[in-house]
Parts: structure tokens; C-alpha cells; sequence
């Protein structure tokens, strides 16, 4: 165990713990964390302008040389 572990294991000594099982719906903060994937996914697909941007790459100054360079290499 690295010192951060055993800091906490000595720390978490000092309290009694009691697991218990939750099913399903009764569980809600596990079912979020389960669901963070999606979230984020969603996050990522609801960004304003995001079509607008990928249009204007091939007019980009900076960006428009690579990308050009990278469709001629799929293609």
C-alpha cells in the first residue's frame, strides 16, 4: 500500500461501517455515477455551434492545412 493508503485506512479505523444493498431505484446516487458515461456523452452532443465549427474548418487559417491533409489521407 503507497503512504496515501494506509493515511486513509488509519484514518477510516476510527468509524464503524454497515453495508447495505440497495435495489435498484432505491439506490439513486449509484444509478448517476453508473450513468456518467451518458451524461457526458449528451454534454458533448448538446454544444452550441458545434456543426458550425466543423464547417468552417476547411476556411480556418491555422486548422484548414491539417485538415485538408487529413481528408486527403483517408481518402
Amino acid at each position: 500500500m503507497s503512504s496515501r493508503h494506509v493515511k486513509w485506512v488509519e484514518f477510516l479505523r476510527d468509524y464503524t461501517f454497515v453495508l447495505k444493498y440497495r435495489a435498484g431505484i432505491n439506490n439513486k446516487t449509484i444509478d448517476a455515477l453508473s450513468r456518467a458515461i451518458i451524461i457526458l456523452h449528451f454534454m458533448q452532443n448538446s454544444v452550441i455551434g458545434f456543426k458550425r465549427i466543423k464547417d468552417e474548418y476547411p476556411q480556418c487559417p491555422k486548422f484548414g492545412i491539417i485538415y485538408k491533409e487529413c481528408l486527403d489521407n483517408l481518402m
